[in-house]
Order: C-alpha cells, then structure tokens, then sequence
C-alpha cells in the first residue's frame, strides 16, 4: 500500500478529499489527516508519505513551502496541490517545486482520482527503475568481484600483462592514476575475523579511508589469505605511507574490544612506477607478510632485515623430506614426532629466513597430499600456519594438522581390518550350531583359510577355534540357566552332535559339569 497524507485548515475539505478519494481501489492508505503547515511538515518527516495532498494557503506552512521543504529534505513525497485561486503564477510556483498536479476547488472526484493515479503509476514506475538499477548494481559488483579474484591470481601466477589505467579502472572498480602503486597484505591472528559473512571487511575498509583520505587511492579483495590492499599515490605523497599503516594497525587493533584481542601484520610491497610491474609488488608483499612469525606481528614490514633476506638453503632438506614420507608411508607416528623435533632443532642452529619459512609452510601443508588429505584442507592448513604468533607455534600447528590426520588414516585403516573379523563373528554367531568349520568362515569373509586364521588371531586377540568354543559354551550356559533341557539336546543345539565331547569340554571350560553348572542357578 502506499501512504498519504491529507492537510487542509478546513475540515469540511478534509472529508470531501477523504470521500472523494478511490483510496482502497488505487492501493492508497491515508495515514494522517493535518489541519495547518506545521503538522502537515512534521507528518511529512515523521511518516515519509508518497503522496500529500495539501491546500495552497495554511497556517505556518503552505502546500509550496511543504513542497519546496521536502524537496531540500531529499523526502521523495509527490504533492498534490489543491486551491481556490485561479492564477497562474501558482501553477508555475508549483511546477517549479516539482508538484505532481495542481487541482482547483471545488475539487472534482475525477480530476482528484485521476491526480491520484498518475501518482501511483510515476511511483510504480520509480520503483521498477530502482529494481532495476539495484539489479544493474549487483551484477556490476559481482562482475568486479570476479576480476578482483581473478586479479590475484594472475599477479600470482605470473600471467599479469595489463598496463593499460583506463582499462585496469573500469575491470576492478578502481579510481587510480598515474604514479606509484604497491600491494599490501594485510593479515590477523584471528580467523574468524576472515569469514566471508563477517563485518571486519566492512570495518577495516572505513579505516583505510580514514587514513587514506585525500592523498591515496586504494581498493580492497578479501582472500582466505587475508585482506589485499592495492594503493596508488603521487611520489611526493611516499613518506606518509609509513605513518598511514601505523594508523591503520592502532586502529584496526582497536576493534579487538569487540572482537576479542587479535595481532595484526601488514606486508608492505615494493613501489612500483607502472600496472605492468604490479607483480613485483605483489610477490614483495607476500613475502614480508610470512616474515611477521620471526619479526613479530602488529607492524608494517616495508623490507627484510639482512638475517631474513639472506639467500639459504631451505631449511627442509630434500633428505628430510623423504624421511617424513617414509614415516608417512608407515603411518609411524613416533616417528614424525621425531621428524618435527629435528626440525625444531634444525632452526634453533640459525634463524631460517622469510622466504624459506614460507617456502617449509607451504611444503608441509602440501605434504599432506601422501595421507589423502584433500587440497582445500591443505589450503587451510597452510593459511591457519600462517596466522600463528611466531615460527614455533606455526611448526605445532603443522605437527598437530599431522597428528591428527595420522589418527584418522590409522582409524580407518584399523576399521578396514577390523572388517572381515566383525563379518566373521556375525557369521559364527549365526551359524555356530552348525557344522562350523574354519575353510567355512575364511571362504565367506573371502580369504583363504591360511590368511584368515592368522588375520582372525591378530585382530580378535584368539584363535578361530577358541573364539567358536567360547560362542557355543556360551550360548549352553544361557540355555542352562534359563531352560530344563536335557544336557544332550543342549549340545546338540550349540553344535556339538558328541554329547560326552560337550561334558568333557565344557568342565575343562568352566572347571564345572553343565549339571553342576545349572544347579547354580536352580
């Protein structure tokens, strides 16, 4: 329904409008009926009506000064004019206030009704264009939200070739010019902070237009790796890049009164004069990222001190490697925990450098691959690495990721085994009154007899032979507690067809008669 109001200093008018209006028919509801200028403005702001129907001359306000009011307000209400003077210099007041029509008394039913439906079709016709405006907007966000994904993995990839502003503006929904551009990461030791849904994007986005306004332009793409940033300045602007980051920390720092406490890292990339050399930057700025777990987080890392940008020999051998996938290969567990100890070792002899911490986290993560973990669990492994608060508790983060993933490959393997031994004992259960015989059981679990007596020791702790006694014996002695049988027809019934077998074995068994047995419990 749309909403109007009525406002007249007469009240004989204001019910001649309200009788004459088709109101439920054009889909109107009058919400409020004014009798001067004053209220019919404080209705005006209070109820944001579509439509008004106001008379030329009121007390406090007339109907052109509530039109013009309105419209300086940015209140989108459509005013019908009504007035018992026939000039034109109020018709042309009111034209020029962007009033909707402009009605004489006594007002007619027609001429209002028909005022009233050009209204609602200009409404109607309003709302179809904001639909479709909104529409346009959404698809115009998600196509830019699809270059920008797109955008970092080329730069990641090594695919990068745009050099071109006019082109690189209009594909990610940027506003740079001619000057410097460099890429930063920004990153949290929160991960809920990085959810997709979560508002910290939003937020963080008000920061960087407080500390970059007037002097630098950015945008934004949030990635599971964290928020990159890419920026655009003049040269003369350089040295307040460092001061603006030192800002953008305090303050992104300071949401942790709502969020919880959290650290924060900023790896800053090198400058680069041209779109075309972005790469570079972007590279730089991944690497001083990774290089927060050995410098600390909650700074800016603009370049690497020389003990972290030394050229080294990775500090995961391509020795130990083959050692770690031997102890993967054997699901040995002692022994990745010993692997992970040397490596710990290995770093306390001399501090690894940024790139080859990076390189080992992502290696390791990788590594998962040999114990079928699937790539996306990879992926985050590798991220959530990265948002430990210093290398050794990104190495337990590695070392518990897999642990975890050993205990779960060991629990799968013990349920496979276990497998046929359960399908064994269902099938005993079953059939134990019969003629059971082990070739019997192996042939249906599918093993020959050799492999399943030895797999069946293994995995329920007896023999094939021992475990079919103890289900018949058991399954006797049930049925001499609970039922006056002869002991015969018993051993018959737990598959021994030799009764004096039954006796001989079951006194060996229990250290009892099964006549002894029962009168226990008669």
């Amino acid at each position: 329904m749309y909403r109007a109001i009525i406002a007249d200093d007469e009240e004989k008018a204001r019910n001649l409008i309200l009788t004459l209006g088709k109101w439920e028919a054009l889909g109107i509801e009058v919400v409020d009926q004014c009798a001067d200028g004053e209220e019919a403005w404080d209705s005006i702001m209070r109820l944001r009506p579509d439509i008004a129907i106001t008379d030329i001359r009121m007390p406090a306000h007339d109907g052109l000064e509530l039109a013009r009011l309105a419209g300086e307000a940015g209140i989108e209400t459509r005013f019908i004019i009504i007035s018992g003077y026939r000039h034109f210099e109020y018709a042309y007041t009111a034209l020029k206030y962007s009033v909707t029509d402009y009605l004489l008394k006594p007002i007619d039913e027609d001429n209002l009704n028909a005022a009233l439906g050009k209204i609602i079709a200009s409404l109607r016709d309003a709302q179809a264009q904001r639909r479709e405006s909104a529409d346009y907007a959404r698809l115009l966000e998600k196509k830019v939200e699809r270059a920008r994904g797109e955008l970092l993995e080329a730069l990641g990839a090594g695919t990068w070739q745009n050099d071109d502003l006019a082109s690189f503006n209009a594909e990610y929904g940027a506003s740079f010019d001619t000057g410097v551009y460099r890429a930063l990461l920004l990153n949290t030791s929160q991960s809920m902070l990085h959810g997709e849904s979560f508002p910290f994007g939003r937020q963080l986005e008000d920061i960087l237009r407080t500390v970059f306004i007037g002097w630098c332009r950015h945008f934004v793409i949030p990635d599971p790796r964290g928020f990159f940033i890419f920026v655009n300045y003049s040269p003369p602007n350089a040295d307040r890049l460092g001061k603006a980051l030192s800002a953008l920390i305090g303050k992104t720092r300071a949401l942790g009164d709502i969020y919880g406490s959290f650290s924060v890292a900023v790896g800053v990339g090198d400058p680069v004069p041209s779109l075309a050399r972005l790469p570079e930057s972007f590279a730089a700025a991944l690497l001083h990222e990774a290089a927060k777990q050995a410098l600390g987080w909650d700074k800016a890392v603009f370049a690497l001190p020389t003990t972290l940008a030394k050229p080294e020999a990775p500090p995961l051998t391509a020795q130990m490697l083959r050692e770690l996938d031997g102890a993967l290969d054997t699901l040995d567990g002692g022994r990745v925990d010993e692997w992970f100890a040397r490596w710990a070792e290995n770093d306390l002899a001399g501090m690894p450098g940024a790139r080859a911490l990076w390189e080992a986290r992502e290696a390791l993560a990788e590594r998962l691959a040999v114990l079928g973990a699937p790539e996306p669990s990879r992926r985050e492994l590798a991220i959530e690495a990265g948002r430990a608060l210093d290398i050794g508790k990104m190495r337990e983060a590695l070392h518990e990721a897999y642990s975890r993933t050993l205990r779960e490959r060991l629990e799968e393997r013990n349920q496979a085994e276990g497998r046929p031994i359960r399908l064994a004992k269902q099938y005993i259960q079953r059939h134990y009154a019969s003629p059971l015989t082990l070739e019997d059981v192996a042939g249906h679990v599918g093993f020959s007899p050799a492999y399943f007596s030895t797999l069946f020791k293994k995995g329920a702790g007896q023999s094939f032979g021992d475990y079919l006694i103890q289900t018949r014996l058991s399954q006797a002695k049930t049925l001499l507690k609970e039922t006056d049988r002869a002991v015969d027809e018993i051993a018959g019934q737990v598959g021994y067809m030799d009764s004096k077998y039954f006796r001989k074995l079951f006194k060996k068994t229990t250290g009892m008669k099964p006549s002894e047995y029962r009168k226990l419990y008669w």
